[in-house]
Order: C-alpha cells, then structure tokens, then sequence
C-alpha cells in the first residue's frame, strides 16, 4: 500500500470511531457507575446530615458562649469562636457533600443515557471532588507545620524543660 495515496494522512491521529456522538458507552462502564451511585449518595447524606448538626452545634456553643461570658466565665468568647469554627467546618461539609450528590446524579445519568458525555461530565464530577479535597489536605498539613513551628517557637522562648 503506497502512503501518499492513502486517505488518512501519515502524521493524523487514527480514528477509531470509539467515543463518536451516535455511539453509546460499553455496559461495563455504566453498570460500575450506575453500581458507585447508591454508596456516593449514602456518604453525601451522611455529610448532609453531619453539616447540618455542626451548625446547629456552633450555634449552640455561641449561644452558651455568651450566656457564659456574661455570667463571668473564665474564657470570654470562646464559646462565640469556637461556635464560629463549627459553623464554617459545616459549610465546608456542605460543599464536600454538595460535590458528592453531583457526582452520584451525574452518575445516573450516565447510566440512564449511555453517552460519553454523560461519562465525562460524571468523571468530572469526581475529578473537581478529589481536586477540592487534594487542596484542603495541603492546606490543613500547612497549617499542622505551622501551629507546630509556633508552639516550638513559644516554648523555647517559654524557659520550658523538658
């Protein structure tokens, strides 16, 4: 066979065909998503439920904060801190959860429709899930070293022996 006078030229990339707009998407592929569904979305809810118990819980802990300050407890404002940082550790579950349930709707519907799209965009939905927590590691790691670096810092400069 001469290559000039093929139809494909030598330096394209072959087609296959695979992934085309008229094909639907292997049986193996949509039965494992249409499989993940049902335990993505059991996690989501339980992060939804647990989202929603840290809100009420700071809520209370601000509540209980200020009831005691005025009484004259001894950590003026704890209670409304540490109510703050339950509150935004909620709102941050939320989000996680909030990533999770999309990733299981779009599973279904990857496995409703067949379509690559539907498999890509469901892809994608575990994709930015992962890239949230990735981010959220290294800065809870940074944030480790420093309050670790910090307390170094304070007792050394403390007169502490061990």
């Amino acid at each position: 066979m001469d290559v000039m006078n093929s139809s494909q030229q030598p330096f394209s990339t072959p087609t296959t065909g695979f992934g085309s707009s008229n094909q639907s998407c292997p049986d193996i592929i949509t039965e494992q998503l249409l499989g993940t569904k049902p335990w993505v979305r059991l996690i989501a809810v339980i992060g939804f439920v647990g989202c929603g118990l840290m809100v009420l819980l700071g809520l209370f802990a601000m509540v209980a904060g200020a009831s005691m300050s005025r009484f004259g407890g001894g950590l003026q404002g704890a209670g409304a801190i540490g109510g703050l940082f339950y509150i935004l550790m909620g709102g941050f579950y939320g989000v996680i959860s909030g990533l999770l349930n999309s990733y299981a709707t779009q599973c279904g519907q990857a496995a409703t429709d067949r379509s690559f799209q539907s498999v890509a965009n469901a892809l994608n939905s575990q994709r930015v899930y992962w890239k949230v927590l990735g981010i959220t590691a290294i800065v809870m790691i940074g944030i480790f070293v420093l309050v670790f670096l910090y307390l170094m810092v304070g007792l050394s400069h403390s007169g502490y022996r061990y």
